[in-house]
Protein backbone atom coordinates (compact mmCIF):
# COMPACT_ATOMS: atom_id res chain seq x y z
CA UNK A 1 0.00 0.00 0.00
CA UNK A 2 0.93 3.37 -0.85
CA UNK A 3 2.06 5.87 2.14
CA UNK A 4 2.01 9.57 2.49
CA UNK A 5 5.07 10.92 2.06
CA UNK A 6 7.02 13.48 4.59
CA UNK A 7 6.07 16.78 3.22
CA UNK A 8 2.41 15.44 2.64
CA UNK A 9 2.34 14.54 6.30
CA UNK A 10 3.87 17.87 7.39
CA UNK A 11 1.08 19.39 5.17
CA UNK A 12 -1.76 17.78 6.84
CA UNK A 13 -0.30 17.92 10.63
CA UNK A 14 0.05 21.85 9.44
CA UNK A 15 -3.44 22.07 7.71
CA UNK A 16 -4.84 20.57 11.31
CA UNK A 17 -3.16 23.04 13.48
CA UNK A 18 -4.16 25.99 11.72
CA UNK A 19 -7.68 25.19 11.43
CA UNK A 20 -8.30 23.82 14.81
CA UNK A 21 -6.42 26.92 16.30
CA UNK A 22 -8.79 29.03 14.15
CA UNK A 23 -12.18 28.01 14.90
CA UNK A 24 -14.86 30.20 15.44
CA UNK A 25 -17.42 30.27 18.28
CA UNK A 26 -20.72 29.85 17.34
CA UNK A 27 -22.84 28.20 14.12
CA UNK A 28 -24.77 30.38 11.32
CA UNK A 29 -28.57 29.49 11.17
CA UNK A 30 -28.27 26.78 9.14
CA UNK A 31 -30.51 24.55 10.98
CA UNK A 32 -29.06 20.87 8.97
CA UNK A 33 -26.87 20.72 11.54
CA UNK A 34 -29.43 21.05 14.32
CA UNK A 35 -31.20 17.72 12.73
CA UNK A 36 -27.94 15.68 12.78
CA UNK A 37 -27.25 16.61 16.46
CA UNK A 38 -30.44 15.90 17.56
CA UNK A 39 -30.22 12.56 15.73
CA UNK A 40 -26.71 12.08 17.77
CA UNK A 41 -27.99 13.10 21.15
CA UNK A 42 -31.16 10.46 20.22
CA UNK A 43 -28.33 7.41 19.55
CA UNK A 44 -26.24 8.99 22.57
CA UNK A 45 -29.18 8.62 25.10
CA UNK A 46 -30.98 5.54 23.54
CA UNK A 47 -34.03 7.63 22.00
CA UNK A 48 -36.08 6.50 19.09
CA UNK A 49 -33.60 7.93 16.65
CA UNK A 50 -36.11 10.28 14.61
CA UNK A 51 -37.58 11.94 17.80
CA UNK A 52 -36.08 15.02 17.47
CA UNK A 53 -39.02 17.46 18.27
CA UNK A 54 -39.66 18.87 14.63
CA UNK A 55 -42.58 18.21 13.52
CA UNK A 56 -42.60 17.27 9.65
CA UNK A 57 -44.52 19.87 7.40
CA UNK A 58 -45.15 18.46 3.60
CA UNK A 59 -46.04 21.83 2.19
CA UNK A 60 -42.45 22.91 3.16
CA UNK A 61 -40.64 19.79 3.02
CA UNK A 62 -37.16 19.60 5.14
CA UNK A 63 -36.80 15.98 5.48
CA UNK A 64 -38.10 14.83 9.51
CA UNK A 65 -34.86 12.55 9.44
CA UNK A 66 -31.27 12.53 7.51
CA UNK A 67 -29.02 9.41 7.26
CA UNK A 68 -27.66 7.93 10.07
CA UNK A 69 -23.55 7.16 9.52
CA UNK A 70 -22.99 11.18 10.10
CA UNK A 71 -25.11 10.89 13.60
CA UNK A 72 -23.60 7.91 14.41
CA UNK A 73 -19.74 9.66 14.30
CA UNK A 74 -21.38 12.21 16.45
CA UNK A 75 -22.85 10.65 19.17
CA UNK A 76 -19.98 9.71 21.18
CA UNK A 77 -18.86 13.95 21.33
CA UNK A 78 -22.17 14.56 22.04
CA UNK A 79 -21.97 11.77 25.40
CA UNK A 80 -18.80 13.12 26.40
CA UNK A 81 -19.17 16.48 25.67
CA UNK A 82 -22.80 17.52 25.43
CA UNK A 83 -24.21 20.35 23.21
CA UNK A 84 -20.35 21.14 22.42
CA UNK A 85 -19.95 22.64 19.32
CA UNK A 86 -16.29 22.97 19.10
CA UNK A 87 -15.92 19.64 20.00
CA UNK A 88 -17.79 18.67 17.12
CA UNK A 89 -15.85 21.12 14.82
CA UNK A 90 -12.31 19.04 16.23
CA UNK A 91 -13.84 15.74 15.00
CA UNK A 92 -14.92 16.98 11.91
CA UNK A 93 -11.24 18.99 11.34
CA UNK A 94 -9.78 15.34 11.99
CA UNK A 95 -12.08 13.39 8.92
CA UNK A 96 -11.29 16.27 6.71
CA UNK A 97 -7.42 15.70 7.52
CA UNK A 98 -8.15 12.02 7.15
CA UNK A 99 -9.96 12.66 3.74
CA UNK A 100 -6.54 15.09 2.52
CA UNK A 101 -4.74 11.62 3.14
CA UNK A 102 -6.54 9.51 1.36
CA UNK A 103 -7.14 11.97 -1.59
CA UNK A 104 -3.17 12.02 -1.89
CA UNK A 105 -3.47 8.40 -1.56
CA UNK A 106 -6.11 8.46 -4.21
CA UNK A 107 -3.99 10.67 -6.68
CA UNK A 108 -0.67 9.34 -5.83
CA UNK A 109 -1.29 6.56 -8.19
CA UNK A 110 -2.19 7.92 -10.64
CA UNK A 111 0.12 11.38 -11.20
CA UNK A 112 3.41 12.41 -9.90
CA UNK A 113 4.06 12.47 -6.05
CA UNK A 114 4.80 16.60 -6.54
CA UNK A 115 1.16 17.10 -8.62
CA UNK A 116 -0.41 14.43 -5.81
CA UNK A 117 0.79 16.54 -2.98
CA UNK A 118 -0.14 19.99 -5.03
CA UNK A 119 -3.77 18.35 -5.51
CA UNK A 120 -3.99 17.69 -1.36
CA UNK A 121 -2.57 21.13 -0.67
CA UNK A 122 -5.15 22.90 -3.01
CA UNK A 123 -7.95 21.52 -0.82
CA UNK A 124 -6.06 21.20 2.68
CA UNK A 125 -5.03 24.84 2.06
CA UNK A 126 -8.30 26.26 -0.08
CA UNK A 127 -9.89 29.21 1.90
CA UNK A 128 -12.88 27.86 1.27
CA UNK A 129 -12.64 24.26 3.21
CA UNK A 130 -10.96 26.78 5.89
CA UNK A 131 -14.80 28.55 6.22
CA UNK A 132 -17.05 25.44 5.84
CA UNK A 133 -14.86 23.85 8.75
CA UNK A 134 -17.11 25.72 10.83
CA UNK A 135 -20.14 24.46 9.73
CA UNK A 136 -21.33 20.95 11.52
CA UNK A 137 -22.78 19.20 8.18
CA UNK A 138 -22.21 15.79 6.82
CA UNK A 139 -20.56 16.85 3.29
CA UNK A 140 -16.40 15.92 5.29
CA UNK A 141 -17.62 12.30 6.22
CA UNK A 142 -19.22 11.97 2.78
CA UNK A 143 -15.92 13.63 1.21
CA UNK A 144 -13.95 10.62 3.34
CA UNK A 145 -16.15 7.92 2.50
CA UNK A 146 -16.70 8.49 -1.29
CA UNK A 147 -12.60 8.95 -1.41
CA UNK A 148 -12.23 5.60 0.40
CA UNK A 149 -14.08 3.91 -2.20
CA UNK A 150 -12.59 5.08 -5.13
CA UNK A 151 -9.07 4.40 -3.82
CA UNK A 152 -10.24 0.62 -3.22
CA UNK A 153 -12.06 0.25 -6.44
CA UNK A 154 -9.27 1.64 -8.12
CA UNK A 155 -6.65 -0.56 -6.21
CA UNK A 156 -8.77 -3.88 -7.08
CA UNK A 157 -8.15 -2.89 -10.43
CA UNK A 158 -4.85 -2.80 -10.31
CA UNK A 159 -2.35 -4.82 -12.64
CA UNK A 160 -1.02 -7.41 -12.58
CA UNK A 161 -4.26 -8.89 -11.14
CA UNK A 162 -3.84 -10.65 -7.38
CA UNK A 163 -7.70 -12.24 -6.99
CA UNK A 164 -7.82 -12.58 -3.25
CA UNK A 165 -6.57 -9.06 -2.69
CA UNK A 166 -8.69 -7.65 -5.28
CA UNK A 167 -11.54 -9.61 -3.81
CA UNK A 168 -11.11 -7.62 -0.57
CA UNK A 169 -10.52 -4.32 -2.11
CA UNK A 170 -13.67 -4.57 -3.63
CA UNK A 171 -15.34 -5.84 -0.63
CA UNK A 172 -14.00 -2.64 1.22
CA UNK A 173 -15.08 -0.02 -1.97
CA UNK A 174 -18.52 -1.56 -1.44
CA UNK A 175 -18.55 -1.32 2.81
CA UNK A 176 -17.15 2.24 2.16
CA UNK A 177 -19.98 3.13 -0.56
CA UNK A 178 -22.04 1.82 2.15
CA UNK A 179 -21.34 4.36 4.60
CA UNK A 180 -21.09 7.31 1.80
CA UNK A 181 -25.11 6.04 1.56
CA UNK A 182 -25.42 6.64 4.94
CA UNK A 183 -23.95 9.61 5.21
CA UNK A 184 -25.82 11.32 2.30
CA UNK A 185 -28.30 9.49 0.04
CA UNK A 186 -26.55 10.88 -3.25
CA UNK A 187 -23.66 8.20 -2.40
CA UNK A 188 -26.08 5.87 -4.63
CA UNK A 189 -24.25 7.44 -7.34
CA UNK A 190 -21.14 5.87 -6.17
CA UNK A 191 -22.96 2.29 -6.63
CA UNK A 192 -24.23 3.11 -10.38
CA UNK A 193 -20.58 4.33 -11.24
CA UNK A 194 -18.80 1.10 -10.61
CA UNK A 195 -21.62 -0.75 -12.85
CA UNK A 196 -21.87 1.86 -15.29
CA UNK A 197 -17.51 1.90 -15.47
CA UNK A 198 -17.90 -1.75 -16.09
CA UNK A 199 -20.81 -1.76 -18.42
CA UNK A 200 -18.83 0.62 -20.62
CA UNK A 201 -15.39 -1.25 -20.26
CA UNK A 202 -16.53 -4.61 -20.46
CA UNK A 203 -20.37 -4.87 -21.85
CA UNK A 204 -21.46 -6.64 -18.74
CA UNK A 205 -20.78 -6.58 -14.87
CA UNK A 206 -17.59 -8.38 -13.79
CA UNK A 207 -17.22 -10.54 -10.48
CA UNK A 208 -15.22 -7.91 -9.14
CA UNK A 209 -18.38 -5.50 -9.00
CA UNK A 210 -20.45 -8.48 -7.72
CA UNK A 211 -18.33 -8.18 -4.57
CA UNK A 212 -18.37 -4.51 -4.41
CA UNK A 213 -22.11 -4.74 -4.12
CA UNK A 214 -22.10 -7.13 -1.61
CA UNK A 215 -22.34 -4.53 1.30
CA UNK A 216 -24.65 -2.78 -0.18
CA UNK A 217 -27.15 -4.44 -2.50
CA UNK A 218 -27.02 -8.02 -1.48
CA UNK A 219 -27.38 -8.04 2.18
CA UNK A 220 -30.37 -5.97 1.75
CA UNK A 221 -28.90 -2.87 3.27
CA UNK A 222 -28.76 -0.62 0.57
CA UNK A 223 -33.08 -0.91 -0.14
CA UNK A 224 -33.63 -0.23 3.55
CA UNK A 225 -31.45 2.67 3.36
CA UNK A 226 -33.00 3.99 0.23
CA UNK A 227 -36.24 3.66 1.53
CA UNK A 228 -35.38 4.97 4.82
CA UNK A 229 -33.76 8.29 2.99
CA UNK A 230 -35.96 9.05 -0.15
CA UNK A 231 -39.32 8.76 1.43
CA UNK A 232 -39.18 12.21 2.60
CA UNK A 233 -37.18 13.54 -0.06
CA UNK A 234 -39.45 12.74 -2.91
CA UNK A 235 -41.46 15.43 -1.27
CA UNK A 236 -39.65 17.81 -2.60
CA UNK A 237 -39.33 16.47 -5.97
CA UNK A 238 -40.64 18.33 -9.10
CA UNK A 239 -40.42 17.33 -12.39
CA UNK A 240 -37.33 17.57 -14.37
CA UNK A 241 -36.55 20.60 -16.41
CA UNK A 242 -33.35 21.26 -19.03
CA UNK A 243 -33.62 24.77 -18.61
CA UNK A 244 -33.89 25.01 -15.02
CA UNK A 245 -31.08 21.86 -15.08
CA UNK A 246 -28.21 23.86 -17.47
CA UNK A 247 -29.32 27.46 -15.19
CA UNK A 248 -28.13 25.18 -11.79
CA UNK A 249 -25.04 24.20 -14.40
CA UNK A 250 -24.78 28.07 -14.61
CA UNK A 251 -25.04 29.04 -11.02
CA UNK A 252 -22.67 25.91 -9.70
CA UNK A 253 -19.74 27.19 -12.58
CA UNK A 254 -20.07 30.91 -11.01
CA UNK A 255 -20.17 29.64 -7.58
CA UNK A 256 -16.57 27.06 -8.62
CA UNK A 257 -15.22 30.01 -9.55
CA UNK A 258 -15.08 31.84 -6.30
CA UNK A 259 -13.18 29.40 -5.45
CA UNK A 260 -10.16 31.10 -6.55
CA UNK A 261 -11.46 34.47 -4.93
CA UNK A 262 -8.72 36.96 -3.22
CA UNK A 263 -10.78 38.92 -1.73
CA UNK A 264 -9.42 41.93 -3.32
CA UNK A 265 -9.95 41.98 -7.46
CA UNK A 266 -11.27 39.79 -9.47
CA UNK A 267 -8.67 39.39 -12.89
CA UNK A 268 -6.66 36.89 -10.90
CA UNK A 269 -10.02 34.91 -9.99
CA UNK A 270 -10.90 35.33 -13.40
CA UNK A 271 -7.67 34.38 -14.97
CA UNK A 272 -7.20 30.90 -12.33
CA UNK A 273 -10.45 29.77 -13.36
CA UNK A 274 -10.15 29.76 -16.67
CA UNK A 275 -7.39 28.67 -16.50
CA UNK A 276 -8.73 25.81 -14.48
CA UNK A 277 -11.51 25.25 -16.87
CA UNK A 278 -9.11 24.64 -19.50
CA UNK A 279 -6.97 22.23 -18.20
CA UNK A 280 -9.88 20.38 -16.72
CA UNK A 281 -11.17 20.14 -20.24
CA UNK A 282 -7.49 19.08 -21.39
CA UNK A 283 -7.36 16.68 -18.62
CA UNK A 284 -10.98 15.00 -18.76
CA UNK A 285 -10.28 14.25 -22.25
CA UNK A 286 -6.57 12.95 -21.76
CA UNK A 287 -8.32 10.55 -18.96
CA UNK A 288 -11.11 9.14 -21.65
CA UNK A 289 -8.74 8.32 -24.01
CA UNK A 290 -7.05 6.17 -21.98
CA UNK A 291 -10.02 4.47 -20.80
CA UNK A 292 -12.89 5.66 -18.80
CA UNK A 293 -12.57 5.00 -15.05
CA UNK A 294 -14.94 5.28 -12.48
CA UNK A 295 -13.74 8.53 -11.27
CA UNK A 296 -14.99 9.62 -14.48
CA UNK A 297 -18.20 7.89 -14.52
CA UNK A 298 -18.69 9.44 -10.84
CA UNK A 299 -17.80 13.34 -11.48
CA UNK A 300 -20.55 13.45 -14.61
CA UNK A 301 -23.27 11.05 -12.83
CA UNK A 302 -22.61 12.68 -9.15
CA UNK A 303 -22.51 16.66 -11.32
CA UNK A 304 -26.16 15.27 -13.24
CA UNK A 305 -27.93 14.55 -9.89
CA UNK A 306 -27.04 18.22 -8.51
CA UNK A 307 -28.03 19.44 -12.03
CA UNK A 308 -31.23 18.19 -11.78
CA UNK A 309 -31.46 18.53 -8.22
CA UNK A 310 -34.48 21.85 -7.79
CA UNK A 311 -33.32 22.70 -4.65
CA UNK A 312 -30.37 24.99 -5.04
CA UNK A 313 -27.50 24.39 -2.47
CA UNK A 314 -24.07 26.59 -3.31
CA UNK A 315 -20.67 25.00 -3.52
CA UNK A 316 -20.95 23.02 -0.93
CA UNK A 317 -22.51 20.17 -3.10
CA UNK A 318 -19.43 20.46 -5.21
CA UNK A 319 -17.54 19.52 -2.15
CA UNK A 320 -16.83 15.80 -3.06
CA UNK A 321 -15.88 16.76 -6.99
CA UNK A 322 -13.59 19.37 -6.00
CA UNK A 323 -10.51 17.29 -5.62
CA UNK A 324 -11.12 15.22 -8.88
CA UNK A 325 -11.79 19.07 -10.23
CA UNK A 326 -8.37 19.53 -9.41
CA UNK A 327 -7.29 16.25 -10.02
CA UNK A 328 -8.33 16.68 -14.36
CA UNK A 329 -6.55 20.56 -13.88
CA UNK A 330 -3.71 18.84 -13.22
CA UNK A 331 -3.54 16.23 -15.64
CA UNK A 332 -4.22 19.11 -18.64
CA UNK A 333 -2.12 21.24 -17.47
CA UNK A 334 0.97 18.62 -17.55
CA UNK A 335 -0.89 17.43 -20.95
CA UNK A 336 -0.15 20.52 -21.99
CA UNK A 337 3.08 21.45 -20.93
CA UNK A 338 4.74 18.55 -22.23
CA UNK A 339 3.73 19.92 -25.45
CA UNK A 340 6.09 22.93 -24.65
CA UNK A 341 9.80 23.62 -25.06
CA UNK A 342 10.39 26.87 -23.94
CA UNK A 343 9.84 26.12 -20.38
CA UNK A 344 10.02 23.00 -17.83
CA UNK A 345 7.27 21.54 -16.73
CA UNK A 346 8.75 22.10 -12.73
CA UNK A 347 8.96 26.03 -13.44
CA UNK A 348 5.62 26.41 -15.05
CA UNK A 349 3.77 23.94 -12.42
CA UNK A 350 5.24 26.48 -9.89
CA UNK A 351 4.60 30.14 -11.60
CA UNK A 352 0.55 28.71 -11.41
CA UNK A 353 0.68 27.38 -7.82
CA UNK A 354 2.78 30.98 -6.83
CA UNK A 355 -0.47 32.30 -8.42
CA UNK A 356 -3.23 30.01 -6.81
CA UNK A 357 -1.48 30.45 -3.08
CA UNK A 358 -1.05 33.97 -3.40
CA UNK A 359 -4.57 34.21 -4.45
CA UNK A 360 -5.23 31.69 -1.37
CA UNK A 361 -3.10 34.13 1.02
CA UNK A 362 -4.43 37.46 -0.28
CA UNK A 363 -8.06 35.90 0.53
CA UNK A 364 -7.20 34.55 4.25
CA UNK A 365 -6.15 38.87 5.10
CA UNK A 366 -10.16 39.26 4.27
CA UNK A 367 -11.93 36.89 6.35
CA UNK A 368 -13.26 37.03 9.81
CA UNK A 369 -11.23 34.83 12.05
CA UNK A 370 -13.66 36.19 15.55
CA UNK A 371 -16.87 34.59 16.58
CA UNK A 372 -19.98 33.91 13.91
CA UNK A 373 -22.33 36.87 14.45
CA UNK A 374 -25.02 35.42 13.63
CA UNK A 375 -27.05 32.42 14.63
CA UNK A 376 -27.39 30.10 17.84
CA UNK A 377 -24.61 31.81 20.20
CA UNK A 378 -25.87 35.60 19.75
CA UNK A 379 -27.08 37.05 23.36
CA UNK A 380 -30.60 37.79 21.90
CA UNK A 381 -30.98 34.26 20.60
CA UNK A 382 -29.30 32.98 23.96
CA UNK A 383 -32.03 35.14 26.00
CA UNK A 384 -34.87 33.54 23.30
CA UNK A 385 -33.90 29.93 23.79
CA UNK A 386 -33.67 30.77 27.85
CA UNK A 387 -37.01 32.71 27.72
CA UNK A 388 -38.88 29.34 26.07
CA UNK A 389 -36.99 26.48 27.91
CA UNK A 390 -38.03 29.03 31.55
CA UNK A 391 -41.30 29.92 30.59
CA UNK A 392 -43.37 27.62 27.66
CA UNK A 393 -44.58 24.27 29.29
CA UNK A 394 -42.19 21.34 28.01
CA UNK A 395 -45.22 20.08 25.50
CA UNK A 396 -45.51 23.22 23.57
CA UNK A 397 -45.53 23.90 19.75
CA UNK A 398 -43.52 26.58 18.41
CA UNK A 399 -43.80 28.17 15.02
CA UNK A 400 -40.06 29.26 14.19
CA UNK A 401 -37.96 29.98 10.70
CA UNK A 402 -35.49 27.35 12.14
CA UNK A 403 -37.42 24.48 13.83
CA UNK A 404 -35.17 21.73 13.94
CA UNK A 405 -32.78 24.31 15.38
CA UNK A 406 -35.39 25.60 17.83
CA UNK A 407 -36.68 21.93 19.30
CA UNK A 408 -32.79 20.91 19.98
CA UNK A 409 -31.75 23.90 21.93
CA UNK A 410 -34.88 24.07 23.84
CA UNK A 411 -36.48 21.19 23.84
CA UNK A 412 -39.91 21.99 22.35
CA UNK A 413 -41.74 20.35 19.43
CA UNK A 414 -41.35 22.77 16.56
CA UNK A 415 -42.47 23.44 13.20
CA UNK A 416 -42.08 25.94 10.37
CA UNK A 417 -44.85 27.67 8.35
CA UNK A 418 -45.17 28.10 4.40
CA UNK A 419 -46.71 30.13 1.56
CA UNK A 420 -50.39 29.57 1.82
CA UNK A 421 -53.84 32.09 2.97
CA UNK A 422 -54.21 33.25 5.95
CA UNK A 423 -56.96 30.22 6.76
CA UNK A 424 -54.56 27.62 5.76
CA UNK A 425 -52.11 28.78 8.02
CA UNK A 426 -54.07 29.12 11.11
CA UNK A 427 -55.50 25.62 10.21
CA UNK A 428 -52.29 24.32 9.90
CA UNK A 429 -51.37 25.87 13.05
CA UNK A 430 -54.39 24.39 15.07
CA UNK A 431 -53.42 21.40 13.50
CA UNK A 432 -50.34 20.83 15.15
CA UNK A 433 -51.51 22.22 18.25
CA UNK A 434 -49.12 25.33 17.84
CA UNK A 435 -49.10 27.47 20.81
CA UNK A 436 -45.96 30.09 20.02
CA UNK A 437 -45.24 32.13 17.28
CA UNK A 438 -41.67 33.22 16.82
CA UNK A 439 -41.09 36.61 14.61
CA UNK A 440 -37.25 37.06 13.88
CA UNK A 441 -36.79 40.48 12.85
CA UNK A 442 -33.49 39.33 10.11
CA UNK A 443 -35.24 36.75 8.40
CA UNK A 444 -36.80 38.34 5.16
CA UNK A 445 -39.52 35.62 5.10
CA UNK A 446 -40.93 36.61 8.45
CA UNK A 447 -41.07 40.29 8.06
CA UNK A 448 -42.47 39.76 4.40
CA UNK A 449 -45.07 37.43 5.35
CA UNK A 450 -45.55 36.25 8.95
CA UNK A 451 -45.45 39.72 10.30
CA UNK A 452 -47.93 40.96 8.23
CA UNK A 453 -49.86 37.82 9.15
CA UNK A 454 -49.26 38.56 12.76
CA UNK A 455 -51.15 42.12 12.11
CA UNK A 456 -53.89 40.89 10.62
CA UNK A 457 -53.97 38.05 13.36
CA UNK A 458 -54.07 40.45 16.77
CA UNK A 459 -57.09 38.60 18.18
CA UNK A 460 -55.36 35.39 18.67
CA UNK A 461 -51.80 36.28 18.60
CA UNK A 462 -50.57 38.11 21.95
CA UNK A 463 -47.10 39.29 22.22
CA UNK A 464 -45.43 37.45 25.56
CA UNK A 465 -41.49 38.42 25.02
CA UNK A 466 -39.78 40.38 22.97
CA UNK A 467 -36.01 41.80 22.65
CA UNK A 468 -34.15 43.52 19.80
CA UNK A 469 -33.88 39.80 17.46
CA UNK A 470 -37.28 38.13 18.37
CA UNK A 471 -41.04 38.49 19.26
CA UNK A 472 -42.56 35.95 21.16
CA UNK A 473 -46.40 35.36 20.65
CA UNK A 474 -49.19 33.62 22.56
CA UNK A 475 -51.43 31.60 20.00
CA UNK A 476 -54.62 31.17 21.84
CA UNK A 477 -57.43 28.72 20.60
CA UNK A 478 -59.88 29.87 17.41
CA UNK A 479 -63.28 30.66 19.17
CA UNK A 480 -66.24 27.79 19.09
CA UNK A 481 -68.55 28.33 16.92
Amino acid sequence: MLKPTPLAICLIVLIGVFQITTIRRGHDWGDDFSMYISHAKNIAGGAPYADTGYIYNPREPIPPAYPPMFPILLAPIYRWFGLNLTAMKIELIALFLASLAIIYLVFRRLVAPAYAVAIMALVGLSPYFWEFKDNILSDIPFLLFTYLTLFFISRAREAPPAPKRQAVDSFLAGLMALLAIETRSVGVVLVASVVVADLIRFKRPTLLTGVFLLPSVVLGLLPAQLAHSMSSYLDMRTPFHLPWALMNAGYYSEELRDLWRNGYTRGPMRAIFLSMNGFLLVGFWTRLTRGITVSEVFSLLYLAVIFAWPHYQGIRFFIPVIPLYLFYAVVGFDRLASLGRSVSRRTAFACLLVLIFGSYAARYTTLDYGPIPEGVERPDTIALFDYLRRETPPEAVCIFFKARLLALYTGRRSTGYFTASDEELLNYFDRVRAQYVILARAYWRDQEQLRPFVERHTDRLEPVYHNPDFTVYRLTPPLPT
